[in-house]
């Protein structure tokens, strides 16, 4: 499976430190997290393109969410095989 594009309207980052101890499986069955709770999603945009003669996807995601108070990290995970390629909020990567 190619990388996905991700897309994102808005802060990036990855998993933060906190006081308690989440593994990973926590995170990608949805423990909420300070990166996570700040950002609430209103809508996604996914656009995926299978490519049958190699078996892969490609494709991006645009997620639409309202901040709900400042916080400087975004909490996105993906499942293996998954990988985000780049990241642009409004024009910059």
């Amino acid at each position: 499976m190619r990388s996905i594009v991700l897309l994102v309207a808005g802060l990036v980052a990855a998993i933060s430190a906190e006081a308690q101890q989440f593994t990973r499986q926590d995170t990608l069955r949805g423990t909420l997290t300070a990166d996570r709770s700040w950002w609430d999603v209103t809508h996604y945009d996914l656009h995926v393109k299978v490519l049958p003669h190699d078996s892969s996807l490609t494709g991006k995601n645009v997620i639409h969410y309202r901040v709900l108070r400042p916080y400087q990290l975004m909490q996105i995970d993906l499942q293996q095989p998954m990988q985000i390629d780049s990241v642009v909020q409004l024009g910059k990567n």
